[in-house]
């Protein structure tokens, strides 16, 4: 029988997910017409662009996620 507290779900090692609040995030880093800026304006190469958006995202997710801002 369900008591009605269900325990978060993990989807990394620290990282909750982040549910609709994880969509609006993702969607602001990962505008497709920004990426290409990074690409072209700012010069960095396709893995450079992944490595630092994965990072940025799974920083955003946790940093939304935490109990307390300040």
């Amino acid at each position: 029988m369900s008591t009605g507290s269900a325990e978060p779900t993990v989807v990394a090692p620290g990282l909750l997910d982040p549910g609709d609040e994880g969509l609006f995030l993702w969607n602001i880093l990962f505008d497709p017409r920004e990426i290409f800026d990074l690409l072209s304006t700012m010069g960095l190469s396709e893995d450079d662009v992944a490595r630092r958006l994965t990072s940025t995202v799974c920083a955003a997710f946790r940093g939304w996620s935490a109990q307390s801002v300040w």
